[in-house]
C-alpha cells in the first residue's frame, strides 16, 4: 500500500495566468520588481505607488508583472491591490 503523503507534490505553487483571466493591479507603495520570485533576486526597476500593471502569473507571495507589452518581473503580492479572477490573497 502507497503512503498518501507519498503522492502529494512538493513542487513550487505556481500558477500561470490566460490572458482572458489577467488581473489588474496597482502599487499600494514604492516596491522593488524582481528577476525571481524571491527577496534574493536582484531588483530591476523600482515602481512608485498608484503604478497600474497585469499579474500574468503566481507564486505563492509573489506575483509575476507587466505595464503594457512589457514584461517587469516579480512583486511581492503585499505590496499590490487588486481584483479580478487570477489575483486573490
Amino acid at each position: 500500500m502507497q503512503d498518501p503523503a507519498s503522492s502529494v507534490g512538493v513542487g513550487p505553487a505556481v500558477s500561470t495566468v490566460s490572458p482572458a483571466a489577467e488581473s489588474s493591479v496597482v502599487v499600494l507603495k514604492t516596491a522593488n520588481v524582481r528577476s525571481v520570485p524571491s527577496l534574493s533576486g536582484s531588483v530591476l526597476v523600482q515602481l512608485p505607488a498608484g503604478t497600474e500593471l497585469s499579474v500574468i502569473e503566481i507564486s505563492r507571495r509573489w506575483a509575476k508583472v507587466r505595464r503594457g507589452d512589457d514584461v517587469l518581473g516579480w512583486i511581492n503580492r503585499a505590496l499590490l491591490e487588486g481584483a479580478g479572477p487570477a489575483y486573490s490573497q
